[in-house]
């Protein structure tokens, strides 16, 4: 399983799509470097969307990997999305259990590399949130 990458320049939007099964460390490395090779398009992406599909299994992701991700994600911002970074994440989780994991994680997370964020059930009210951001 990957990681969809999705670049929508006319709304700057990077929407990344996780598939249903297992999510592994490894899948991210490979998704940061993606980002790395298309750094032109991401630079411009000032919102960012996740969708955890309904059966994504983020059982490995405990909170100390969780931790070392958002680490990674402040030491490279600059560098994954551009001096401007992300203004706003919209996470969308179908899965209850997925979203309270993300939501207990987020809020006690004490490094904030994707803006201010909010969890959603559905992509639609997900792109209604950022519609009426910037």
């Amino acid at each position: 399983m990957a990681i969809g990458l999705e670049i929508d320049e006319s709304r700057s939007l990077m929407i990344w799509t996780y598939f249903p099964g297992r999510q592994t460390a490894e899948e991210f490395r490979d998704h940061f470097a993606t980002l790395a090779e298309l750094s032109e398009l991401v630079h411009k992406c000032r919102h960012l969307m996740i969708v955890y599909n309904r059966g994504v299994d983020i059982s490995d992701m405990d909170a100390a990997a969780m931790d070392r991700m958002q680490a990674r994600l402040a030491e490279e911002g600059a560098t994954l999305f551009g001096a401007d970074g992300i203004s706003y994440t919209a996470f969308v989780c179908p899965d209850k259990i997925n979203k309270l994991a993300i939501e207990h994680f987020m809020h006690r997370s004490t490094v904030k590399p994707l803006g201010d964020f909010e969890i959603f059930d559905s992509r639609d009210e997900a792109d209604a949130w950022l519609a009426t951001r910037d």
